[in-house]
């Protein structure tokens, strides 16, 4: 029996040897494998499966030497990113009575192909005037956006109320003999 023993040991060395050998072939493989699945992927671009959009013709006015090529884009907008009241509402959105100071802040965007003039920029809550002191651009380039603040006071006689704040732009196109263009084909973001 010693002499079996004996030989079992010598033919279980080069087993062992093989199934160590063959446990840190897997656990490398795995690796790999797992290394190159965090690797980022290149974006693959696919075709989309909706139609292209029409491009967006320019409006001319007008006819030979006195044709004015009006501008495209998106209406100029003013974009609130940031607001904040003291005190607090309740639950975070409800107005009980009492006197709030509030503060909006964000950007007025021109994304059109021409210059615009910024003729005013006026608060509302509910739809309604606002009385808040804003400042923001008075002129804007093509494709610009510049910041926008307005602060005021904010007095709720009975709540709760979950009052909607903004602030509107009236604009016009800074080269003058694009005014007869008003807004014609300029999209609306509302």
């Amino acid at each position: 029996m010693a002499n079996y023993r004996a030989r079992l040991r010598r033919g279980a060395l080069p087993a062992l040897a093989i199934v160590l050998l063959s446990v840190v072939t897997i656990v490398t493989v795995w690796q790999i494998r797992v290394s190159h699945a965090a690797e980022p992927q290149a974006q693959q671009h696919l075709p989309s499966p909706l139609p292209p959009a029409p491009a967006q013709s320019a409006l001319t006015i007008g006819s030979g030497s006195n044709a004015i090529v009006c501008p495209t884009g998106s209406m100029p907008t003013v974009i609130l990113t940031a607001a904040t009241f003291d005190p607090r509402p309740a639950n975070g959105s409800d107005f009980l009575p009492g006197t709030y100071h509030v503060s909006l802040s964000g950007n007025v965007a021109n994304d059109t192909t021409a210059a615009i003039t910024v003729e005013s920029l006026t608060t509302e809550v509910d739809g309604q005037p606002w009385a808040a002191a804003v400042s923001g651009p008075w002129k804007l380039g093509a494709g610009e956006m510049a910041p926008v603040t307005a602060e005021g006071t904010y007095v709720v006689a009975d709540g709760p109320q979950r009052p909607a704040f903004g602030v509107d732009l009236d604009w016009q196109w800074r080269d003058v003999t694009l005014i007869p263009c008003g807004n014609a084909r300029l999209i609306s973001d509302d």
